[in-house]
């Protein structure tokens, strides 16, 4: 019986650290894969396509950084990503205001400031 009872208070222990580890909703607070996954999309798209200047390009970037951020439980990734989304079909102040709060996510969330340019 006390074998149980301290299995029973460590799984309530493990529990309780692990929500307050996710944070509200679930969320992670470092990168998770599919979160560092969005955060190189960026990195690597945002360049050609801000040269580029063309819509398609802007929406293809902000549609494959969303396909990532919906599989991500990283904190903050999901809203930045809808600004970015918005932004891609605006214009190019809007654009890049999107760009600008997923990178900051990505660096809140632990990804290395070496890995962008500066805008």
């Amino acid at each position: 019986m006390v074998w149980v009872a301290a299995g029973v208070v460590a799984l309530a222990v493990a529990s309780g650290g692990a929500a307050y580890l996710l944070g509200r909703g679930g969320e992670l607070p470092t990168l998770d894969g599919p979160g560092r996954a969005a955060c190189d999309a960026l990195r690597l798209g945002y360049g050609p396509a801000q040269v580029s200047g063309v819509q398609s390009e802007r929406t293809e970037l902000a549609d494959r950084i969303a396909e990532y951020v919906d599989r991500s439980r990283t904190r903050g990734l999901a809203d930045a990503a809808g600004v970015l989304s918005r932004g891609a079909a605006g214009t190019t102040e809007q654009w890049q205001a999107g760009a600008a709060a997923v990178q900051q996510e990505c660096l809140d969330a632990g990804y290395p400031l070496g890995g962008y340019p500066a805008q």
